[in-house]
Formats: C-alpha cells, structure tokens, sequence
C-alpha cells in the first residue's frame, strides 16, 4: 500500500502542515477542538485529533507548579489531571501519559481520563509514524485502540472517539483500511455531516481506489465544511490520486479547485508540473 503523507491526521500533519499553512484554521478535531496537534500538537500545526485538549501557550512555570502540585497530592484526581492537560498542551506527550494514567488509576470511570489516555497515545503513535517508525507507532496505535473501545463502552454515540478509534485502524501497520472505513461509516451513522469523518472517509476511499465514492463523500464534506482546510486537504489527496492513475485531465480541474481553496500554496505549483510532466510523456509515447 502507497502511504501517503497527504492522509489527514496525517496528521493529520506532517507534510500538510506546511502546504496550506497561512491559509486555513481548522477546529475540528476531537479532542477538545483546535486544530493543531497535533493540534496536533499544531500544535504542533495542524489538526489535533478529535478530542486533542486545547492548544494554548503553556508556561514552564506553569508546568512546574501543576506537576509538584501532582506529585504532593498523589491521591488528588484533578491535580493529575491538571498537570497531564499542560504536559499534553506543551507537547510532552510521554509525561503526560504518566499523569492521565494515575488519574485513571484514582478514577477508573471517569470519561475523560480514558479518552485522553486514547489521544496521548494517538499522538506518539502518529510522532513515531512520522519518523517512520512503524512498529513503535503501531504499538501506540493499538493502546489507544484500547482506550478508545473502553470510551466507546461507555459512550458508543461519541462521534469524534469513534473517528479516532477508525484512525488507529488506518495508521496501524498492516494497516486495516476496511476497518477504519467501517468505523468511520459507524461515526457518519450517528452524525452524517460531521466534517472531521467525511474528509478520514475520503481519503480512505482514495486509498482503497474507490474513487465515486470518495467523489460522493467529498460531495458531502464540501457542503458540510465548505472551502476548509479539511476540504483543500482532501482536494490535494484526490489529485495526487489522479496523478498517480496518470487521468491527466481530471487532475488538472482538481489543483484549478485546489487553488481556488489555497491560492499561492506552493505544493500547487508541484502539482502542476508532474501534471505536465504526465502529459508530455504521454505524447512523446504516441
């Protein structure tokens, strides 16, 4: 299978984060809502999964004080979870574990600590994918597979959990692409505008070489989330698609609609000249 950096949560990420970067803001993930991680860490930039914790400036002060507050109350659940939101704000996604972990520990039911224990490891695993380091990765895919069924138990109706969980499908190696489709189509079930899914869906379908139905979904993102980075994200998916099927035309009407979305994005111009690239070779063969 091509693996493909232009896959959201592809970050949700790495290379995208810099192709339309200036040019949108997404708040669409389930984490808490802003994009970056992941907002990644976008928080890093770019797009922060589902329930990725807000990304705010985080002082080490700050820091500092919620994790001493934590280690000398070892038995107070909201200063762990406290100190586990700041380190997962600022990035330090190992030590943040180490916080949301004890916390579960004092409050095994509580929602939000099993969720987040899911994206802090959702966001190594996608770290460690992006440095290509595929079994790590796969090993944090797989735990926050884990706590991702343990939300869904409690609240199988949560539609940003059940994106995720099909995320850790698709980024896993070997890869689950089937599967990862069926939980995205289980999220549209419960909430069939929900953007974040139909642009994961899309791409999936590219993957897959299901190209009508990723035309039906992307249909259906572009009126859900109209001229968003979501759709420019799956707009640059379905033209290295075409690209890579060497449908030289088809391609070429996309990047004119890429540019639309993201006027002066540099991976256009890239675009544009494998697309030439294509068709001369394509002549100079006849």
């Amino acid at each position: 299978m091509k693996m493909r950096k232009q896959s959201l949560y592809l970050g949700l990420i790495g290379l995208l984060l810099g192709l339309f970067s200036g040019y949108f803001y997404a708040d669409y993930y389930n984490r808490a809502g802003v994009p970056a991680r992941r907002s990644p860490t976008s928080a890093p930039s770019g797009e922060l999964p589902p329930n990725h914790p807000p990304i705010s400036s985080v002082t080490p002060e700050q820091i500092a004080a919620a994790t001493k507050a934590a280690e000398d109350q070892p038995n107070d659940f909201q200063a762990q979870m406290m100190a586990a939101r700041l380190l997962y704000q600022a990035d330090r996604l190992n030590e943040a574990a180490t916080f949301y972990e004890r916390a579960h520990r004092l409050q095994p039911d509580d929602y939000e600590a099993i969720v987040q224990l899911g994206n802090v490891h959702f966001d190594i695993g996608l770290n460690e994918f992006q440095r290509q380091q595929f079994d790590h990765s796969t090993q944090h895919f797989l735990e926050a597979a884990k706590w991702y069924e343990r939300a869904l138990k409690k609240n199988p109706n949560d539609v940003n959990v059940r994106t995720d969980y099909g995320l850790t499908y698709y980024y896993r190696r070997p890869q689950d692409l089937d599967r990862a489709i069926a939980e995205y189509r289980r999220s549209l079930q419960i909430q069939p505008q929900h953007p974040p899914t139909l642009a994961n869906l899309t791409i999936a379908l590219l993957e897959r070489g299901d190209l009508n139905g990723a035309r039906q979904t992307m249909a259906k993102l572009e009126q859900a989330a109209p001229r968003s980075e979501l759709v420019a994200r799956a707009t640059y998916s379905f033209a290295l698609t075409l690209i890579e099927q060497e449908n030289w035309d088809e391609a070429a009407l996309m990047v004119a609609k890429l540019e639309q979305l993201a006027p002066g994005a540099p991976v256009i111009a890239d675009l544009r000249r494998q697309i030439e690239t294509g068709r001369g070779r394509k002549i100079q063969s006849h």
